[in-house]
């Protein structure tokens, strides 16, 4: 994956990519292997959370893809997960909005 990062918040360990893109539509298809190769990802470095943001600049959002507790990311972000996935409006940035949104949460 690329642009990954490693994050340990309050005892939790996660792991989460960026890319950014104008036109999420082709990375969208690949979305069961995305989820995939999270899961995948989450139990080889035994991760409570492993994520991915697919931030299409046009739409001014992230999708993010996600392997890990549903009820984190729903909380997290107030928002409705379906298959480890959820659409962030307006979230762009990783430092300065997921990862305090995780802070607050687990803190």
């Amino acid at each position: 994956m690329t642009d990954f990062k490693e994050f340990h918040i309050a005892g939790h360990d996660l792991g989460i990519s960026q890319i950014t893109c104008t036109d999420s539509q082709h990375m969208l298809a690949r979305k069961d292997e995305l989820v995939q190769a999270l899961h995948q990802l989450r139990t080889d470095k035994h991760y409570d959370l492993a994520a991915l943001m697919l931030t299409d600049v046009l739409q001014e959002g992230s999708r993010l893809f996600f392997a890990g507790d549903e009820q984190t990311i729903q909380q997290a972000f107030n928002c409705k997960t379906e298959n480890g996935s959820t659409f962030l409006p307006h979230v762009m940035s990783r430092k300065k909005q997921v990862i305090p949104a995780l802070s607050a949460l687990w803190g």
